[in-house]
């Protein structure tokens, strides 16, 4: 029952986590492309490219996110400062996976500006906080002997 909970909690970090990655990024996008006049859209306005995009970045990420949630489980890994940094690595790891994947298929490869990089970096390590938030902080607690002393926070 304590690794069903475990497992339950890990799913709905993760996509709690890639959804607020995303918004960060569509938000971080049209604040670094809107003029110094031009109003950003609202949250509103972005809803459903948020749903679409999530749902893409989920897929996309669940692999090498699957592996560094294993890694984090089985280590214990519970600092906020590993989730905020592989959290910005994968962003960037899949952003440029793309370009590069769209290189080797001759497809037309999507531009990568500095402040887009800024801005997925970014929205990485914000979903890698909000995944420490939810399950991260508790990793490899489900190890725990009965006999071992258990820290009450």
């Amino acid at each position: 029952m304590n690794i069903l909970v475990r497992l339950l909690t890990i799913a709905a970090a993760y996509l709690l986590a890639c959804t607020t990655a995303v918004t960060v990024a569509l938000l971080g996008k049209a604040w670094t492309t809107s003029g110094m006049g031009d109003p950003l859209p609202s949250v509103v306005d972005l809803v459903i490219p948020i749903v679409i995009v999530t749902a893409d970045v989920t897929e996309l990420a669940i692999l090498p996110a699957l592996l560094l949630i294993v890694l984090s489980e089985v280590f214990a890994w519970r600092s906020i400062i590993v989730y905020g940094v592989l959290g910005g690595a994968l962003g960037l790891a899949l952003l440029y996976g793309k370009h590069f994947y769209d290189i080797l298929t001759n497809q037309e490869p999507m531009v990568i500006d500095r402040e887009f990089s800024v801005v997925i970096a970014a929205s990485g390590i914000v979903g890698g906080l909000v995944y420490w938030l939810v399950a991260g902080r508790n990793a490899g607690a489900w190890r725990r002997r009965q006999s071992e002393p258990q820290i009450v926070r």
